[in-house]
C-alpha cells in the first residue's frame, strides 16, 4: 500500500463537480464556486497517497469509502488495489442523497 494511486473519475461524478459549480456560482458568486470545488479536488488528491484513510461503509457493494470534504461536500470512491487507482462514484454536495446515486453506479 505505499506509492501514488490513479484518480479516476465516473463521468457522472465529473458531472456532479460542474453541476456543484453552477449551483454555487448562481447563488454565491463564481469566486465562492472555484474556492469550494479547490476544497474538493484537494481532498480528492490525498486519496492518491492515503486511499484507505476512510473506512468502507457497510450496506454497499464493492467497498465504497466516503470521505467529507468541506462543510457540506461528501466523496465516494473505491479502491483498486490490483490496478491502484481509486475511482471517485459520486461527489455529493449541500444534502444530495450521495447514498443513492452510490448504490445506483456501483
Amino acid at each position: 500500500m505505499t506509492g501514488r494511486y490513479s484518480i479516476l473519475y465516473l463521468p457522472e461524478a465529473v458531472q456532479e463537480l460542474i453541476d456543484i459549480n453552477d449551483m454555487i456560482a448562481a447563488y454565491a458568486g463564481v469566486e465562492i464556486a472555484g474556492r469550494k470545488l479547490a476544497d474538493i479536488e484537494t481532498v480528492t488528491k490525498t486519496l492518491a497517497d492515503m486511499p484507505y484513510k476512510a473506512p468502507i461503509r457497510e450496506g454497499f457493494p464493492s467497498g465504497l469509502r466516503t470521505i467529507p470534504t468541506g462543510q457540506k461536500g461528501v466523496i465516494c470512491f473505491t479502491v483498486d488495489e490490483e490496478a491502484r487507482t481509486v475511482q471517485i462514484v459520486a461527489i455529493s454536495y449541500a444534502g444530495s442523497d450521495w447514498m443513492l446515486k452510490a448504490r445506483d453506479r456501483l
